[in-house]
């Protein structure tokens, strides 16, 4: 019979007819009450590239995307609270990140939260979950590297080239012939000498 089981819940006792309402309030309401909570942010910063990491007790739903004019990354995170740790996130990015100009993090939608890289350059990020390993629990990597890549052979000598003391006399820079011709790096200190020299500057 079509009625039969309306009549069958209404013959129910009301006291267990309210202890099944709020089970499936309860139920209705469980991801709200299962927010992830990061534990612990990162950021270390390099010439090569920067990384950025995430940790929390359970692997964390994500996705990310660009946006332009200016440039900015886009991080989705789904079932995340707003915690300290991401309210933090902002404060660990310094002035002298080559690729993070500034970090901002916020409630998106509901069960959503949404962080924002402002770039300082365009890059290539590179974003992956990592297990847990000794201390560390789950973490959510993010890695930016440059979109154009940084020869680290070219960074070196250029960066020992600025550091180079300048000509006491006039008061001009010393004349100095292209680093490819003139020095190279010493295998074993890591120094820049003069091609010519056997022995480290």
């Amino acid at each position: 019979m079509p009625g039969a089981p309306l009549g069958t819940l209404a013959r129910l006792p009301f006291g267990l007819l309210k202890y099944l309402l709020i089970a499936a309030l309860l139920l209705a309401a469980y991801p709200a009450f299962s927010a992830e909570a990061i534990l612990a942010s990162r950021v270390w910063p390099a010439q090569e590239y920067t990384r950025v990491t995430l940790e929390s007790a359970h692997p964390l739903r994500h996705h990310f995307f660009f946006v332009d004019d200016p440039q900015r990354l886009v991080v989705d995170l789904e079932g995340v609270e707003l915690g300290p740790e991401l309210k933090a996130l902002p404060e660990k990015v310094g002035n002298d990140d080559p690729y993070i100009k500034a970090v901002r993090v916020g409630v998106n939608r509901p069960n959503v939260v949404r962080v924002v890289f402002d770039l300082r350059t365009a890059v290539k990020p590179s974003v992956f979950p990592l297990a847990p390993a000794g201390e560390y629990k789950h973490r959510l990597v993010l890695d930016l590297y440059p979109e154009q890549a940084i020869d680290p052979m070219e960074a070196l000598i250029a960066e020992r080239l600025r550091d180079a003391p300048r000509s006491s006399g006039g008061g001009s820079a010393v004349a100095v012939a292209p680093p490819a011709k003139r020095y190279i790096v010493c295998p074993m200190s890591g120094c820049l000498r003069p091609r010519t020299s056997t022995v480290c500057a």
